[in-house]
């Protein structure tokens, strides 16, 4: 996962950002470069960032870079406000749950 986030920073070195940047359409920004809506981005421009192709993993992948690159320290996190930290450990919580679930897990307890 380390790897990932090493990728993304390495593009900033390259010429070739347009597919990814375009001038503001906002006055007020005049006339800089933002980022494009990634929608509006090929595919294989995309997979060319290197970066995770699902949303879970490029949550974990956050997760693991704002714990220093650790993935221990990504476990470990403690920042329960955070809105990605049900996610970190790459998986969704969620998933399968319902209110039917809850009251097994609840009961297995």
């Amino acid at each position: 996962m380390d790897g990932i986030v090493k990728n993304h920073r390495s593009l900033w070195g390259k010429k070739d950002l347009d597919a990814y940047l375009a001038p503001s359409p906002y006055q007020d920004d005049r006339g800089e470069k933002i980022g494009r809506v990634p929608q509006e981005i090929s595919v294989a421009a995309l997979q060319a960032l290197g970066g995770p192709q699902s949303p879970i993993k490029a949550i974990r992948a956050k997760c693991i870079d704002c714990s220093g690159g650790s993935m221990t320290e990504a476990r470990k996190c403690v920042a329960v406000g955070c809105a990605l930290w049900p996610f970190r450990m790459g998986k969704n919580p969620f998933y399968g749950k319902g209110e039917a679930g809850e009251a097994v897990a609840e009961a297995a307890e």
